[in-house]
């Protein structure tokens, strides 16, 4: 699948201006979102006695949210733009944040990630994708991977935070600061995002829709083939990426070097992203998305060495981090060669819903 034809937009240089006001916003989303849990389960089941199950069931229920709201928010980005569904999620995701750290009671917890997962369907890539959709013009592609490359540092930057704050303080106090980078840097970032009116043609259509106009609609059976694709590969990615501390603690992983390879994942995205970057006129999209796909599992494979050879937890992380750098270019483009740009926030979520359910089961 060769790369999408030019599109009509603004210059042929990398888009900098909406990745580097996206990219900040992209990075506390995921970071306190998707991956704030990941080192925060154990100190919270410390303190309160809820097991991980239950903690890690709070966070399954938020992403199952997502799926659900995923291909309403997309209608939404399609009609009205992607700007005020990613400052609406934002504000969510304050919320949501706060009330996770003030939770006296596991109900509450909860009803925090619930809030969240609607944050997420807003403000995950799914958002920014097609905010940049939108602005970046002929240069989508470049922006796309400059994006992922700057946004894969997730992780890498949000468990060593969330790490410390609790080491200085406490669990809730890692959240509010969670809710706190939100309110800085990811509120701020969505606002000063230009504002588009309506899609002629799209403002008739009620926010339930779930048809295409003829002229945009991939055929239902390859959407669904991409969506169950997607949807398998997320399912491992994302068991990965919550647990990957409990993973290899359970394989006998030493804890720095637990803390040492989970570092890595984000620089392998990112080393991954920007190969990616310089070759992606060398090779194909079905060549790409095939790497992206057998990397992370060949990663996986290798982990269950580690009581033997504990240094195999970086070779793991290593393949894991390549991988799963790789399959969000796949699913950033998929949706550009399907449809117009109107259509891409649509296309999007009907992708991004199957794949939200996989992270949440």
């Amino acid at each position: 699948m060769a790369d999408p034809p030019p599109l009509p937009g603004k210059g042929r240089g990398l888009p900098w201006r909406s990745v580097l006001v996206l990219a900040p916003a992209q990075l506390v989303s995921w970071g306190t979102l998707y991956y704030g849990l990941t080192f925060l389960a154990g100190p919270i089941h410390e303190d309160t006695g809820w097991s991980l199950t239950q903690l890690f069931g709070a966070l399954s229920a938020g992403l199952l949210v997502t799926a659900l709201v995923a291909r309403m928010v997309g209608h939404l980005m399609a009609r009205f733009g992607a700007r005020g569904c990613l400052t609406a999620g934002s504000i969510i995701a304050i919320v949501a944040l706060m009330l996770i750290g003030m939770s006296p009671s596991l109900p509450v917890f909860w009803l925090g990630w619930l809030l969240a997962g609607v944050a997420m369907a807003a403000t995950l890539y799914e958002g920014a994708f097609s905010a940049l959709r939108e602005l970046a013009g002929d240069q989508f592609r470049n922006g796309v991977g400059a994006l992922a490359i700057i946004a894969g540092l997730a992780s890498t930057l949000a468990w060593p935070l969330a790490s410390w704050v609790v080491t200085v303080s406490d669990w809730r106090t890692a959240f509010y600061v969670f809710a706190a980078l939100h309110a800085v840097m990811a509120l701020p970032a969505y606002l000063s995002l230009p504002r588009r009116g309506p899609h002629p043609g799209n403002t008739t259509a009620p926010a339930s829709a779930t048809v295409f106009p003829s002229s945009e609609a991939p055929s239902i059976r390859l959407l669904a083939l991409l969506a169950a694709a997607f949807a398998l590969a997320t399912a491992l990615s994302a068991t990965v990426s919550t647990q990957v501390a409990v993973l290899m603690a359970a394989r006998g992983v030493d804890e720095h070097l637990v803390l040492w390879s989970a570092m890595l994942i984000g620089p392998m995205q990112i080393a991954a992203r920007a190969l990616d970057l310089v070759l992606h006129g060398a090779w194909s999209l079905e060549r790409l998305g095939g790497l992206s796909l057998a990397l992370p599992p060949l990663g996986l494979g290798l982990l269950l060495f580690a009581p033997a050879w504990p240094w195999v937890a970086l070779l793991f992380a290593a393949l894991y981090g390549a991988g799963h750098g790789l399959v969000t270019i796949v699913r950033a483009m998929i949706p550009a060669h399907l449809g117009r740009v109107q259509a891409y926030a649509r296309i999007t979520g009907w992708l991004a819903a199957p794949a939200h359910l996989a992270r949440a089961l």
